[in-house]
């Protein structure tokens, strides 16, 4: 899924990890004015939902490579030791 506005990518890696510094932990003014552009074209509401549902497509792209070597794992009849 991709969501843009203002020429900003709001799915895209880098404009994720802004929004979660200007908004979410630490208020970073300067990251805050770069993501304001997209406010006039799409609502804060719905900016967050969109972020929301990116880092959740992220986390499960991790899941997903997790169950993945899981298998291969598995399928290798070894298991891989933990460090």
């Amino acid at each position: 899924m991709t969501a843009g506005a203002a020429d900003l990518d709001l799915t895209a890696d880098d404009t994720v990890l802004k929004w979660l510094n200007a908004v979410e932990y630490h208020r970073d003014l300067d990251k805050q004015r770069e993501l304001n552009a997209a406010a006039d074209a799409i609502p804060s509401d719905a900016q967050r939902a969109i972020f929301l549902m990116a880092i959740m497509d992220k986390a499960m792209s991790v899941v997903t490579i997790a169950d993945m070597v899981e298998g291969l794992r598995d399928r290798g009849g070894k298991e891989i030791q933990n460090g």
